[in-house]
């Protein structure tokens, strides 16, 4: 199993220059258990933003392109960016790659579509940026 050193390298969780928290999978990570221990690492770094500002809302980038074209999110993992999607304080989210390769990643995606805030998906940051923007001033 990876260690959490090495599960810390295949993500970054950070807020951009124009305030949008973006979310980048750097690889996949295809073990169940891996996978699962990989998303709490990664939720738990995005509840550290959002907890540094709580009178926020965060429109989200989710960029899956350097994971070329594997893709997996295990049971656990997915309950867990599920509970984090549903935080009053994550709102619309722009994904960056190619849906037909990250059939599995829509998973997660599609919890903000639940929660009645849009998800798209887009082959650049400048089109996801784009995007958000529009959705901020309607």
């Amino acid at each position: 199993m990876k260690t959490d050193e090495q599960l810390l390298k295949t993500f970054e969780v950070d807020i951009d220059k124009a305030g949008y928290l973006c979310i980048a999978f750097k690889e996949a990570v295809m073990e169940d258990d891996e996978n699962a221990r990989r998303a709490e690492l990664l939720v738990a770094q995005a509840y550290s933003i959002l907890d540094k500002h709580p009178e926020k809302s965060f429109q989200v980038i989710v960029d899956t392109t350097p994971m070329g074209n594997k893709s997996h999110i295990s049971d656990k993992a997915n309950k867990l960016y599920q509970k984090f999607a549903s935080d009053k304080r994550v709102m619309n989210a722009a994904v960056i790659g190619d849906p037909e390769i990250q059939s599995k990643p829509v998973k997660f995606f599609m919890v903000f579509a639940k929660k009645f805030i849009k998800v798209n998906w887009f082959q650049n940051k400048d089109e996801a940026v784009l995007w958000l923007e529009q959705e901020r001033k309607e």
